[in-house]
């Protein structure tokens, strides 16, 4: 498992560069705020998890909360860390879609699709906010 991991990012620095630069992109651009109330229902889970108490909302999203929960011991402030957790694993969307895009076509289409991907203003928006 290891070694196919170093050697997708070894064999693909073009796609590590497009990662990167996906990362990059949302961070200039981070939001500052919460979205709307399913957001503050998010931050409010971190510190109180408690579906009964809609902290947050039915199903409660459990993954996303203990994953935010991780990012929390980092940054101590929920918002940033559930933002920061959007960017990182928004971002890291596009290694999926290359890989499908190279085996369906060819790396010059996987590309090609990857940078139009992180620029995309749907994925774009959604990788910069607190939402699921």
């Amino acid at each position: 498992m290891e070694k196919n991991i170093q050697r997708l990012i070894l064999g693909n620095r073009e796609l590590l560069t497009i990662v990167v630069a996906a990362i990059f992109l949302r961070l200039i651009f981070i939001s500052t705020w919460l979205e709307d109330w399913d957001s503050v229902q998010f931050v409010l889970a971190l510190n109180h998890y408690s579906i009964s108490e809609h902290l947050p909302h039915p199903p409660g999203y459990p993954l996303y909360i203990l994953l935010g929960k991780l990012f929390n011991l980092i940054f101590f402030d929920g918002a940033m860390a559930l933002t920061i957790m959007s960017v990182v694993l928004g971002s890291l969307t596009v290694i999926p879609l290359f890989l499908l895009a190279k085996e369906m076509f060819d790396k010059k289409v996987a590309l090609l699709a990857s940078l139009l991907f992180i620029v995309t203003p749907i994925h774009w928006t959604l990788s910069e906010v607190v939402l699921t």
